[in-house]
């Protein structure tokens, strides 16, 4: 991966890949990158060093479902954090889970109750 924005905006692309293919109607995206959400809400610059992956994204988010896009800080998405902290280390390049570990599964939840987590 040449760099972190890169990894982003494929993380988004493949996500929204994954929520379309399994049929999901509504989708909460939530990224703690604002400049790829910058970038996947504003027109495309063709220019732009990323603009194949961006078109992908935008093919996606033209399809007849809902779609949010929010910013949280990395903190505020503990699930997103812990996964991206096994990711690197874990030699596959895409990893769907069925079902959570018992870790993953107290994340959730915290996620899911909007717990106020401070930036240190």
């Amino acid at each position: 991966m040449t760099n972190s924005l890169k990894a982003e905006l494929l993380a988004i692309l493949h996500g929204l890949q994954l929520c379309w293919n399994r049929r999901y109607l509504s989708v909460l995206l939530v990224s703690d990158s604002k400049m790829a959400l910058e970038l996947v809400k504003q027109p495309i610059q063709y220019t732009h060093r990323y603009a194949g992956v961006l078109c992908h994204i935008k093919e996606l988010m033209a399809k007849p479902w809902t779609l949010s896009l929010i910013h949280s800080w990395r903190e505020g998405n503990m699930c997103a954090n812990m996964l991206a902290k096994i990711g690197p280390n874990s030699g596959i390049s895409l990893l769907e889970l069925e079902d959570p570990s018992t870790t993953l599964e107290a994340q959730l939840f915290v996620d899911a109750m909007g717990l106020l987590v401070l930036r240190e």
